[in-house]
């Protein structure tokens, strides 16, 4: 019947009971019982491959150990015997290339004028200078010093570490990778005083040395994974003969290469260091940049007291680097959609450069790289169409250009330049090197 003014109105009925499905009562479809050790399963299956999981190795790594035969080979025996074939011949050509390279020839805090744009728009990128280094996405790459050879190294997020040497053949057998880490490489590092060497450094918190000479990968650093996380970045000063690495707890750690001594460690930041780099000019300057949204510039004589400097960005920083010649300057990028440029010798922020840095869950991070010749251009990824490399002037110039070619289709985040020669190489999230020269 319907309340009359001043009723109070019933209670409503309650709802029926809501069936249960024979799974939550603990039943099979058939109406068994479901075994006690029966747990729910994934809704969706991780879509990592199961290798970038296995277990870490440590110690010694002969280089035939790391081999990675294609796993879409239908007899594998085989594809093992052709890529070891083909690593055989690849680490004996790789051995041969011994030259250094000269020493730079920049000249600090001189500035990118209207010639060297016109030199860089020259650079292009011919389909022989692209190839699939490394089966994943790209974290890290570095270029080898050699002058007579060009030899780009590049690794992926599942532990492998590529090489592309486009001059040696024109077909794959210029194309090289090994399986080395457990987990992603975040750094790669030529020894520029021994270029035979190669250093990386992954998540799996080891830092190793390729012995091209004694076909080994070597241990250098082992962290432990349950005080520092993961090992996020690193750097490698060649003079000093020392490793600097980003933590993923917010620690520095410093590893001797002439100590065969635990590395030190120092408390920088609160939270995941994801850049570190040491002045060219002054080894006792360290610049870090962390997703606590600091940039800080550190004594490396006082790391257990506070920074020299520091500045704040919006969002998380991606990278922080000096300028390859003088270190006057030092560049950094973050998530906030901001580049920013700063002068050490005042400890002041000069530049702050909008650019779209949103590169989202599938593309690596971007971060910028000077050339190894200039204090003041320094190249970055992009995610405008067309696809082409930002080219920023440090020193007050904005952006000086942007780098187009026909064979460039795509968005590189991350770059790697050649010590002494005009040419520079970008990376992208399929495993992709795309060399410019």
């Amino acid at each position: 019947r319907r309340v009359g003014r001043g009723e109070t109105p019933p209670p409503p009925a309650p709802p029926p009971p809501r069936e249960k499905s024979m799974r939550l009562q603990g039943m099979t479809s058939e109406g068994e019982k479901l075994p006690d050790n029966w747990r729910e399963p994934l809704r969706f299956k991780p879509s990592e491959k199961e290798d970038l999981w296995r277990e870490r190795r440590t110690g010694e790594l002969p280089i035939v150990e790391c081999v990675a035969p294609n796993p879409r080979a239908a007899d594998q025996e085989e594809a093992k015997r052709e890529a070891l074939e083909q690593m055989e011949v690849f680490a004996a050509k790789m051995a041969g290339v011994e030259d250094r390279g000269s020493e730079r020839t920049g000249v600090a805090d001189e500035k990118a004028g209207a010639a060297y744009v016109a030199e860089m728009r020259k650079l292009t990128v011919s389909d022989k200078d692209v190839a699939k280094t490394v089966p994943d996405r790209i974290y890290a790459m570095a270029f080898h010093p050699s002058e007579t050879h060009t030899l780009v190294a590049a690794a992926d997020k599942c532990g492998r570490v590529g090489f592309f040497a486009p001059d040696w053949s024109d077909d794959d057998s210029c194309v090289f990778h090994m399986q080395v880490h457990s987990r992603a490489v975040t750094s790669l590092h030529f020894d520029t005083s021994n270029p035979a060497a190669l250093y990386t450094s992954s998540y799996d918190c080891l830092v190793r040395k390729l012995d091209i000479h004694s076909r080994k990968w070597l241990e250098v650093a082992q962290f432990d994974e349950d005080d520092m996380k993961f090992l996020a970045t690193s750097t490698l000063h060649s003079e000093q003969k020392a490793v600097y690495c980003g933590m993923g707890s917010g620690h520095m750690g410093v590893c001797d290469l002439r100590a065969r001594a635990k590395p030190v460690i120092y408390a920088l930041h609160g939270k995941t260091i994801r850049a570190v780099d040491v002045s060219p000019s002054d080894p006792n300057l360290i610049l870090t940049g962390s997703i606590d949204t600091t940039v800080a510039l550190w004594d490396a004589r006082k790391l257990k007291g506070k920074p020299l400097a520091s500045w704040e960005h919006g969002r998380g920083v991606t990278s922080a680097r000096f300028s390859p010649v003088s270190g006057n300057v030092a560049v950094s990028v973050s998530f906030d959609d901001t580049i920013r440029v700063f002068d050490i010798a005042s400890r002041t922020e000069t530049q702050k450069i909008r650019h779209n840095n949103q590169t989202g869950r599938w593309l690596t991070s971007f971060q910028a790289v000077f050339d190894a010749s200039s204090d003041d251009a320094f190249v970055i990824g992009s995610m405008e169409q067309p696809r082409g490399v930002d080219l920023f002037s440090a020193r007050g110039g904005g952006r000086l250009g942007r780098l187009n070619s026909e064979a460039f289709a795509c968005v590189c985040s991350l770059y790697a330049w050649h010590p002494t020669r005009r040419m520079f190489a970008g990376g992208n999230s399929s495993g992709k090197v795309y060399l410019w020269r």
